[in-house]
């Protein structure tokens, strides 16, 4: 082993206080989409890189919320 390094993630505390969520003591607003798995030129058979650029999409306007309904 060349290195180890532990890194705890995850949720920790979350709570309402006056209309405020707040997860592990910061502020959070959700920023959502709805997503669905289509691609104009090939229909519902996307690929690999189709849900990469969706992710890359996603993450360069700030959506931190996707839901995805449809799908199990």
């Amino acid at each position: 082993m060349i290195e180890h390094v532990v890194q705890p993630i995850g949720f920790r505390h979350f709570d309402i206080e006056n209309g405020i969520m707040r997860l592990n003591g910061k502020r959070i607003i959700f920023k959502g989409v709805n997503r669905h798995e289509f691609n104009c030129d090939r229909g519902r058979a996307i690929t690999y890189d189709d849900m990469v650029s969706d992710v890359i999409f996603c993450k360069q306007h700030n959506i931190n919320a996707v839901r995805t309904s449809h799908y199990p």
